[in-house]
């Protein structure tokens, strides 16, 4: 009788043993999941403000450099004569309102002479973290019809 119940008492320790084990095997697996799906938000965060940002920045380019020639291909815009911020929700379309937006777009021009300077700043709205931060410059060369 004694033997039976030394050999119990090992299963039972056994079993324990097993169990804790892949409890801890189980908390760090979820530990890793939890990781992997902030690193792939943030990643799709700044894929997102990298290339709505470079967008504008090309606009900047494609036109004559000026507020307002960039902002008459974002209609939804709003800002001032230097200024002007666009709204995204977290689908990372261009929405009109604030209240549904998730992140914002903050753009400011600045004309010293014949060059034109721009910032552009995509930030997150909970927390106005910048995400990622553009600048860039284009020359317009004056032509004189003499």
């Amino acid at each position: 009788m004694n033997k039976s119940k030394s050999r119990t008492s090992l299963v039972l320790m056994e079993l324990i043993i097993t169990i804790l084990f892949f409890s801890l095997a189980s908390a760090v697996c979820v530990q890793l999941f939890v990781r992997a799906h902030l690193t792939t938000k943030a990643t799709r965060e700044l894929n997102n403000a990298i290339s709505i940002t470079q967008s504008i920045s090309e606009v900047m380019n494609g036109t004559d450099g000026s507020l307002n020639s960039v902002k008459e291909f974002y209609k939804d815009a709003e800002g001032d004569n230097n200024y002007f911020v666009i709204y995204y929700n977290d689908n990372f379309e261009e929405v009109s309102d604030i209240d549904s937006a998730v992140y914002a777009v903050d753009i400011t021009i600045d004309r010293v002479g014949n060059l034109y300077n721009m910032t552009t700043d995509f930030l997150r709205l909970s927390d106005y973290e910048v995400i990622y931060s553009l600048q860039s410059s284009k020359f317009i060369r004056k032509i004189n019809n003499n």
